[in-house]
């Protein structure tokens, strides 16, 4: 016979989980954690440290020496990025094992890891280097964005002068007719349905191959019969119940001199 295992023990037994978390934090800073987790909060960097550092220790306990964002980006396979958890060295030669909280939220544009709610400019973890460009309002918003001659993916963004179907189909259109678009999101439903405007006349849409592949935002019956007949992929839209949720819960607190912060709401795709 094999060796004895006791699967019970080792399930698990390389896993950050609720118990090795509740065992090794401070109770105050695992308490403001789970409540993060529960309720879908932004991760603070303060919290954010120490558990940085509690699962930095814990995992050089285990032999660990590099540490990876892993994530299931929407390409029918998964993707990675590894990191040391050694530093340079310095100048008496020596060397410091660091992980830091900042490290710990850095988040992908597939909300890998924590919600940190940035904008990154390079697909770090498949290699890929991107570059905003466009309206000038969101491209000063990205950190060290590429460069659009050598970048591996070209994010444009169009805001027409005002929030018309008509313009947004203008706008729409001058993408659409770019041999090199592959994808298109209108950002609310004035938006999106100023893309299914441009396709009437286009027939650009759709997820076969030579396609573009199109998504909206909220459930509009124009946005809903897109989706319906395949025109578009999908549309993202909010969720009344939990916004009317949240909303009274805040004011609730608001009302008991409790102090608040913004809060995310739910949304369906």
């Amino acid at each position: 016979m094999g060796e004895y295992i006791n699967v019970v023990e080792t399930f698990g037994c390389d896993v950050f989980n609720d118990s090795v978390m509740q065992a090794r934090l401070p109770k105050k800073i695992y308490k403001e954690l789970k409540k993060t987790i529960e309720e879908g909060k932004e991760l603070s960097m303060e919290i954010a440290d120490v558990v940085a550092h509690e699962m930095k220790e814990w995992a050089i306990e285990k032999g660990a020496t590099h540490y990876s964002h892993w994530f299931q980006p929407l390409t029918g396979v998964t993707a990675e990025k590894h990191d040391a958890f050694i530093t340079a060295p310095m100048d008496n030669g020596k060397v410091l094992m660091s992980f830091s909280g900042k490290e710990l939220i850095k988040g992908e544009p597939d909300a890998s890891s924590f919600p940190s709610g940035g904008l990154r400019a390079t697909f770090e973890a498949r290699g890929y280097t991107v570059a905003v460009v466009g309206n000038d309002f969101y491209v000063n918003q990205v950190k060290d964005n590429g460069d659009q001659a050598s970048a591996d993916v070209i994010l444009e963004v169009a805001v027409p002068a005002q929030t018309t179907v008509e313009l947004c189909a203008t706008e729409a259109s001058n993408i659409m007719n770019k041999d090199d678009t592959i994808a298109m999101f209108g950002s609310n439903q004035v938006s999106a349905e100023g893309v299914l405007t441009a396709n009437q006349n286009l027939n650009k849409l759709g997820t076969g191959e030579g396609k573009i592949i199109g998504a909206g935002f909220d459930a509009g019956s124009v946005l809903k019969a897109a989706v319906k007949d395949g025109t578009m992929l999908g549309a993202v839209t909010q969720s009344p119940l939990m916004q009317g949720k949240i909303s009274i819960e805040t004011l609730a607190k608001i009302c008991d001199g409790e102090s608040v912060e913004d809060v995310t709401t739910n949304s369906y795709l």
